[in-house]
């Protein structure tokens, strides 16, 4: 089983977990103000989610294990629908 931490002070702390110092579980639907906690600048206002950040980057729909590359960090998409991505996983560099 693996041990995640929620993250204190998010709004809905049931979107991020912390799974060790440099790895976080997110929800597609955290929000910017919550993923700027742990770091992670939103340069463009046209998205308010880590889904649109990446569906931004990619201009498609990710397939499941995809990894995005982002200055400092990278994202794998972990779990998705046909029109939502559930979960990813964010490793810092």
């Amino acid at each position: 089983k693996l041990h995640t931490e929620e993250i204190a002070g998010a709004k809905s702390s049931t979107l991020i977990y912390k799974m060790n110092d440099k790895s976080y579980r997110i929800s597609g639907k955290a929000k910017r103000e919550e993923l700027e906690h742990l770091g992670i600048s939103f340069k463009n206002s046209e998205y308010e989610t880590i889904a649109g950040m990446i569906l931004s980057k990619l201009g498609a729909f990710p397939i499941q294990n995809q990894i995005i590359s982002f200055d400092g960090f990278s994202v794998k998409v972990l779990s998705i629908t046909k029109k939502r991505i559930n979960w990813v996983k964010i490793d810092f560099v």
